[in-house]
């Protein structure tokens, strides 16, 4: 009756749907009633928006938790499954999806992936499919990390289950929590999930959503692709808290899991031998400072923070939301970067960086704009000093008191080589609308930025979109900074 729209329609003016909800909650059915209500209930719903809206403003959308609390060996896996998709079909519209959200239907859709002795796979996949129709919610989000629903998903997906619709699902449910909050990332790497995705090359042709979850995981996480890959693509744009260790990680290393979480490198007090460099120039927390950006040049070791203010302090008592600070110096960085820009002539608006497109003719002249800055910016407070490895550590060293941690900001430091001047100029580049690659070398400490000069033709100020553009030079920040040499 209910693919026949007048017959649908004249059941909903019954109230059919009250119905059906009350014989779901009542405990004293069978359960063959009660999966039948259920079923009956979902053709509804997949039909008729309004009774979307009826079942979540009634009251009684409880009922879906209700059944779901239930779950056992002894309960059909019909009546499970019809449950969730219903919340599947609730998550499908904005004006419900929102109103159904609530930590005990989450905890109650997660109950789904307990092991049973019988096969509950196809319970797991409309479980899944339910939360990947809730997680555009930020409420689901946070359920999700208190309740480790990520932790659950995964479990499942490692064991390997031979059922191509529920890896698939999987494989969109971790897509979906990666690209609406990088937050799931750093979960993931503690996880080792990456490793695994690499390892498991059969699945990811099996199922070619799982290449798509794992280019995902990288893409939105640079500081890892960076890491394991040795380069960042002129698509990849570096957001505030972007960061890169000092030194490179081996394959061993990485196959170990080792690469450090910042997070977690922050609260567990981690090694102060290993080196963090971090970009950090969003307004979330101000370190207060005693000094302009001229003042900070020419003075060496004096601490710009009381010991008693400073929020990079490593203490047990020390909470991960306060080191969100904002590195002042790269700010003034990048505003002084954009004014000479301007001065030039050249457009660089916050705008400029996000668009699909790049003018030609402007690419070498900002380059250049570019490394000049930071050429001057990391050579060191005594111009007639040459920088080397002995005095970049020595800086680093002095950093590392200075601040009482070994995650050094960019914008604090005034001495620099290849990797720190090339990790710079990326950052700047990024946030002025300049496509810039940044890679890092085999050998110790060595990076540089590589950018695509293309042929201009005729035509005035030509535009690129930035997929089709090609590295073709790299820059030199060293040995004869301000000059691009051809690769």
């Amino acid at each position: 009756l209910t693919q026949d729209y007048q017959a649908l329609q004249q059941m909903l003016e019954q109230d059919i749907v009250r119905d059906l909800l009350i014989v779901m909650a009542d405990p004293d059915r069978a359960w063959d009633s009660r999966t039948a209500a259920t079923r009956a209930l979902f053709e509804i719903l997949q039909r008729d928006v309004d009774s979307c809206n009826f079942v979540v403003e009634s009251g009684m959308k409880d009922v879906f938790e209700s059944i779901l609390s239930q779950y056992d060996e002894k309960m059909p896996a019909l009546a499970l499954i019809m449950t969730c998709n219903c919340i599947t079909v609730l998550g499908s519209h904005p004006a419900t999806r929102k109103k159904v959200v609530s930590p005990s239907l989450i905890s109650s859709l997660l109950g789904c992936f307990r092991e049973l002795p019988e096969d509950t796979m196809p319970l797991k996949l409309s479980a899944c499919e339910a939360l990947c129709g809730l997680l555009s919610e930020p409420e689901t989000r946070h359920y999700l990390r208190i309740l480790n629903g990520l932790e659950t998903v995964w479990s499942a997906v490692t064991q390997r289950p031979n059922n191509i619709q529920f890896l698939q699902s999987a494989a969109t449910f971790l897509h979906l929590c990666v690209t609406n909050d990088k937050g799931f990332t750093a979960t993931l790497l503690r996880l080792n999930a990456l490793n695994w995705l690499l390892s498991q090359g059969g699945l990811r042709n099996e199922c070619p959503a799982w290449e798509v979850a794992l280019e995902t995981i990288l893409n939105k996480f640079l500081p890892i692709k960076f890491a394991m890959t040795g380069r960042l693509d002129l698509t990849d744009i570096t957001d505030s808290n972007f960061y890169i260790t000092k030194l490179s990680l081996t394959r061993d290393q990485l196959d170990k899991n080792k690469f450090p979480i910042l997070e977690y490198f922050i609260v567990n007090n981690c090694c102060p031998i290993q080196i963090l460099y971090v970009a950090n120039f969003e307004e979330n927390y101000r370190l207060s400072s005693s000094g302009s950006l001229t003042s900070k040049r020419t003075a060496s070791t004096k601490s710009i923070l009381s010991k008693n203010e400073s929020v990079l302090s490593m203490t047990n008592s020390y909470k991960c939301e306060k080191f969100r600070y904002v590195d002042v110096y790269l700010q003034e960085y990048i505003e002084t970067m954009k004014t000479i820009l301007n001065r030039n002539g050249f457009l660089s608006i916050e705008s400029d960086r996000k668009d699909s497109v790049v003018d030609g003719d402007t690419i070498k002249k900002k380059a250049l704009l570019i490394g000049e800055f930071v050429a001057k910016q990391m050579g060191g407070t005594d111009r007639f000093e040459r920088c080397s490895i002995h005095t970049l550590d020595l800086h680093v060293n002095e950093l590392k008191v200075e601040i009482m941690n070994s995650i050094i900001p960019v914008g604090w430091m005034r001495v620099g080589l290849h990797l720190e001047r090339a990790f710079l100029f990326k950052v700047l580049a990024d946030q002025v609308g300049l496509p810039a690659a940044l890679v890092r070398g085999q050998y110790h400490q060595r990076g540089w930025v590589e950018i695509a000069v293309p042929c201009i033709p005729p035509a005035p100020r030509p535009a690129y979109p930035h997929h089709l553009l090609r590295p073709s030079h790299v820059v030199d920040l060293m040995a004869s900074p301000v000059t691009l040499y051809p690769l």
